[in-house]
């Protein structure tokens, strides 16, 4: 059952969200460099970093970095509760509800974002471009098999440090959900249904 999800603020921001640099390839924004390697044919002459050239005796370039629109992100924390253990998993399956409609009513919604959370395995937080039903399908997947753990730090803050721009839509054990860090809703386990039916979310 999606969530009536309204994205007034999301769209309105859209163009205003800023680029990331992506991490993986260069481009032509020549604000930030992705890497200096040498000369090859076709690259530009303006590229070329002179004074290492010389310094090496062979051509050098500066590759400029390839910039993306920034989207927001649904970030999923799956911290345990302190009053749950590995065996109970009511409170992960309510999450994973949550998270469902959520995720379902952004795209019926026609956004595109990213699914994050935090690998304990891996100590590291993961993310993944959903932009059709099969994307969440795989992503959630790939959350419901990470070990479970205690929260240790701040997801928002994380998420944010690594990818400044963008909304951040978050949702916890708590059935709390939060927007860039401000506390939203609150939902209930028993009312978990009816709740996400009847209720406006406004991301």
């Amino acid at each position: 059952y999606p969530a009536a999800v309204f994205t007034g603020e999301w769209e309105s921001v859209g163009p205003e969200l800023g680029e990331d640099c992506d991490p993986d390839k260069g481009g032509e924004n020549p604000s930030e460099v992705f890497q200096i390697r040498p000369y090859r044919e076709g690259d530009r002459l303006r590229s070329i970093h002179w004074k290492l050239s010389a310094r090496a005796d062979d051509l050098i370039v500066r590759e400029f970095a390839h910039t993306v629109q920034s989207m927001g992100a649904l970030i999923v924390d799956v911290s345990m509760p302190a009053n749950e253990n590995e065996k109970s998993r009511i409170w992960l399956n309510d999450l994973f509800s949550l998270t469902l409609s959520i995720a379902f009513g952004m795209l019926r919604a026609d956004l595109r974002f990213y699914l994050a959370w935090y690998d304990w395995q891996r100590s590291e937080l993961q993310r993944h471009l959903i932009e059709k039903d099969e994307d969440l399908y795989d992503a959630l997947a790939q959350v419901y098999h990470v070990p479970l753990g205690r929260q240790s730090q701040n997801l928002f803050e994380l998420y944010e440090r690594l990818y400044p721009s963008g909304v951040r839509i978050g949702v916890n054990a708590g059935l709390e959900l939060f927007r860039n860090e401000q506390l939203e809703y609150a939902f209930h386990s028993d009312q978990l249904e009816e709740e996400l039916r009847n209720q406006a979310i406004w991301i």
